[in-house]
């Protein structure tokens, strides 16, 4: 179990939790009587019992969410901010600016970063070398003034991009079930669930390449501040 601090409280747990709730929602009401009977049957106590099924189901979304987020959204971004801002072909940032970044970090990791003409020759080559020294301002920079919160809504965001596959799964079995037995405030939630989940997933790469983009331009605004 990762240990609690506040990116995989905010990151991982908060997005997890949000996902998880149609599949507790579907554990309560539709199959909890057959549980417990089924731990009767094992002689285990039911309280006890579910506890541990919803415990269970929330480290399960948050497994499954994160491998759907990285497999599927995060590499929707078909290249890394932090790599394209400093690309001399984006317009985003002025060509003084990008220089003044290149030779603080060629200065400060000794290194030579490619040149307009090399990265028009070889743009893959150029961003792999450009991708190797940013990692290298990650770390450095650390958590920062402002970089620790962006880096937590970026890890939400994906995490709970992944969780709302599972999410739209469950609100439409708890929908379909709360039709079938009547059950009118199931439902109303589930669908509600469903168009939150949805929503999500329709404007996910807005969502992403937001989050992305403003985690990029803090990261170097607080490299460039830094006196390392």
């Amino acid at each position: 179990m990762p240990k609690i601090n506040k990116y995989n409280l905010q990151a991982r747990i908060f997005p997890t939790i949000l996902c998880v709730l149609p599949l507790l929602i579907f554990q309560y009401f539709f199959i909890n009587e057959q549980i417990a009977i089924f731990l009767k049957y094992l002689g285990g106590v039911e309280f006890v019992g579910n506890v541990a099924i919803s415990s269970a189901s929330i480290y399960f979304v948050s497994q499954v969410n994160r491998i759907i987020s990285k497999t599927f959204f995060e590499k929707s971004l078909e290249y890394m901010p932090t790599t394209n801002l400093l690309l001399f072909s984006n317009s985003e940032y002025s060509r003084s600016h990008k220089k003044k970044i290149y030779s603080k970090l060629e200065r400060d990791f000794e290194v030579r970063l490619p040149n307009g003409k090399e990265q028009d020759e070889n743009e893959l080559d150029s961003r792999k070398r450009i991708s190797e020294v940013v990692g290298l301002a990650k770390k450095r920079v650390g958590e920062g003034k402002l970089l620790l919160q962006h880096n937590i809504e970026y890890g939400f965001w994906r995490n709970f991009l992944g969780g709302s596959t599972l999410g739209v799964v469950f609100s439409f079995i708890d929908i379909y079930f709360s039709y079938k037995i009547e059950n009118n405030s199931v439902l109303a939630i589930s669908s509600v669930l469903l168009l939150c989940y949805a929503l999500s997933l329709i404007f996910s790469k807005f969502i992403i390449n937001k989050v992305s983009d403003n985690y990029a331009r803090v990261l170097f605004e607080e490299y460039l501040e830094s006196n390392h």
